[in-house]
């Protein structure tokens, strides 16, 4: 054994070329085939999860997206339903201009789970996807399904963010 090694577990003298696992612990051989494959399948899990994280965004910007179109395209409308509905506390004016503004926000909420699906799809800029899945949850509370798959798609994105571009090198 020439080329020889040490276990970094227990010590054992290993051959990195011949032995996929240390022959004492059982521990694989750093560098070893076994490791390299081990390697090869992490990224892989971690690059699909990261696409199911941009799955999940987009599916949960999809309410935030149609309530803010309908609150902006048919502001007077909203506005009269509601008026109809509860007593008149405010103007017609003052209750158009905040449905124009709620809505302006939800389409910006949604747009910030589109952006964070499609980094996700490209596996960039991991701190920005978060940062858009965090968005998204926060505001998705018009929506339990958004809300769950908000809370799922972070959850995916704190559990996978080597299956970022940035950070697959440090596998």
């Amino acid at each position: 054994m020439a080329d020889s090694s040490f276990c970094t577990a227990c010590g054992e003298a290993i051959d990195p070329q011949r032995d996929l696992y240390c022959p004492k612990c059982g521990v694989p051989v750093k560098g070893g085939p076994a490791d390299v494959q081990a390697r090869a399948v992490y990224k892989e899990i971690t690059k699909n999860t990261v696409t199911w994280a941009g799955v999940f965004l987009l599916i949960a910007s999809i309410p935030s997206i149609i309530i803010g179109l309908d609150c902006v395209l048919n502001t007077s409308v909203v506005a009269t339903k509601i008026l109809d509905v509860y007593d008149p506390v405010i103007s017609l004016q003052v209750l158009k201009d905040n449905i124009v503004t709620f809505g302006t926000v939800m389409l910006a909420v949604g747009a910030f789970g589109v952006i964070g699906a499609i980094l996700c799809f490209k596996h960039r800029f991991w701190v920005v996807a978060l940062i858009a899945s965090i968005v998204l949850l926060f505001c998705g509370i018009f929506s339990f399904i958004g809300l769950f798959l908000a809370l799922m798609a972070m959850w995916f994105l704190f559990s996978a963010r080597d299956g970022f571009d940035e950070y697959a090198s440090k596998i």
